[in-house]
């Protein structure tokens, strides 16, 4: 037996969100709601759907009342059922409850059973044709409330379409015996109403049978023993309790985790590695359990951030010298296949280029691998800071960004040659970020130039005396700006 509970203790309709909210911080396995009113919420953005995702236990029932018999209703009450019905099976549930209708003075008639009997049978084939479990609901106030009226209608329905969802509290208080009630019928009960009764018959303003009643265990009904018979029932009934229960709290909280690790597990509704568990209040080795599996969690997170950042690094830093090096190699293809005789000079400076590009390459690797291994072990890095000619750098990232150019001109000014403290790879690589950017956005005309020129006053003075890198983050591989973003001068 699995216990949820109704959202019937917030209202008719009540507030539904704040009814799912409290069950399942309360530790129920399930809820249970009107079906108009997942119809209602099926109107709103995310429908109903969003609420059973967003609590993460499910609607296990659907509560229908119809005035079944009414000539004037009957056949557009069997059509709003049905409507209900595919509503509840949409969202998961798997049992449809309803009740008989409004009472007469003295009781329905023999002619009024066997009608409501023909209608219940006509909506119990209907739900099971879709995978539903109909299930019938006496209650104090409507059709179905007295120990004849219960055995009459099981009489004549359907076991194998209409099931049957006892009320212990309504049924004793309709002056049926509940241990008979469901020993006799334990076979079609598929969904229950738990909750307890003071023994108190007086109906003083109470339209609808919910006076008199009390919490699970507090009042006259023989509640081990009602237990005892549902938990032997084949077909594992929910039950919905109207009332505080142990089971439902001890249960709870193993339920939210189950749940929420499976969601991890298979992404479901989007659920990232940044999804924790829910941690019980209850301090005890539950609650430990939980801490722990979010522990790891926070490592995975963490492991797998660091694995994204390395291929996004790698693939931006490496494809600038990649590709210098195969527009030096382009060069001397197309010369060769033409014919035409290189010069040494320049064949000697082309293949200078390659080993240069495929050095630093080279170290760029190793930079991203040292740089991924201190994400994984949480340590910070530092650029190899070094005394770093700018001429150098200029001259560099020029011959690089010749290999860049795609039949651009480029020129390049060298006007001061200062040393500064910085990375000289680093310094080489923005250089040419903004080069290759340049190429993407060409200026009028189509010519490019490289300036190294001596920094304003006022800048030079804003220059840190002992600077520092402690991380460059590339971005996108694809990423392009125009220049008028770019706030560096060169």
């Amino acid at each position: 037996m699995k216990i949820g509970h109704t959202g019937i203790t917030w209202g008719i309709p009540g507030d539904t969100e704040q009814a799912y909210r409290d069950t399942a911080e309360l530790g129920y396995m399930s809820f249970e709601t009107f079906a108009f009113t997942i119809i209602d919420w099926n109107a709103k953005p995310g429908g109903y759907k969003a609420l059973v995702e967003r609590y993460g236990i499910p609607t296990s029932a659907a509560y229908c009342f119809k005035e079944w018999i009414d000539p004037a209703k009957a056949a557009a009450d069997l059509d709003a059922a049905r409507r209900e019905a595919d509503a509840a099976k949409a969202v998961g549930a798997s049992a449809f409850v309803v009740q008989g209708g409004s009472r007469p003075d003295g009781g329905l008639s023999d002619d009024q059973l066997a009608r409501l009997g023909e209608a219940l049978n006509a909506i119990g084939q209907y739900c099971t044709g879709i995978g539903l479990n109909l299930a019938l609901h006496p209650h104090t106030g409507t059709a179905i409330e007295t120990h004849r009226d219960i055995e009459e209608i099981m009489r004549l329905t359907d076991p194998a379409l209409v099931g049957f969802a006892p009320d212990t509290g309504q049924i004793a208080k309709g002056g049926s015996d509940i241990v008979e009630v469901l020993t006799t019928y334990l076979p079609r009960i598929s969904h229950v109403h738990l909750k307890d009764w003071n023994g108190h018959t007086d109906r003083d303003g109470d339209l609808s049978g919910y006076v008199n009643y009390e919490p699970i265990g507090s009042g006259i009904l023989p509640m081990p023993r009602i237990l005892e018979i549902l938990a032997g029932s084949d077909r594992d009934p929910w039950a919905a309790g109207i009332g505080w229960l142990v089971a439902g709290q001890a249960l709870g909280p193993i339920g939210r985790i189950i749940r929420t690790a499976d969601q991890i597990a298979l992404n479901q509704n989007d659920v990232s590695l940044s999804k924790r568990l829910p941690v019980p209040a209850s301090s005890d080795e539950l609650a430990l359990l939980a801490m722990t599996f979010n522990n790891m969690l926070e490592r995975l997170e963490a492991a797998f951030a660091a694995q994204q950042r390395f291929v996004a690094d790698a693939s931006h830093e490496l494809r600038t010298p990649l590709t210098a090096m195969r527009g030096n190699v382009d060069v001397l293809l197309r010369q060769l296949r033409a014919g035409r005789e290189i010069p040494p000079a320049d064949l000697q400076e082309s293949l200078e280029d390659v080993h240069r590009e495929s050095d630093r390459m080279g170290r760029l690797i190793k930079d991203l691998l040292t740089l991924a291994r201190t994400d994984a072990s949480g340590l910070s890095t530092r650029a190899m800071m070094a005394p770093v000619s700018l001429e150098t750098v200029a001259q560099e990232a020029f011959r690089t960004g010749q290999a860049l150019a795609r039949g651009q001109e480029l020129s390049l000014d060298i006007r001061t040659s200062p040393v500064v403290i910085g990375d000289a790879d680093r310094l080489v690589q923005v250089v040419i970020f903004l080069l290759e950017n340049a190429s993407r956005h060409p200026p009028e005309g189509g010519r490019k130039s490289l300036k190294s020129v001596p920094p304003p006053h006022a800048a030079a003075k804003a220059i840190c005396k002992r600077p520092r890198v402690s991380r460059f983050r590339s971005p996108p591989p694809h990423a392009s700006f125009a220049p008028s973003f770019l706030p560096i001068s060169i």
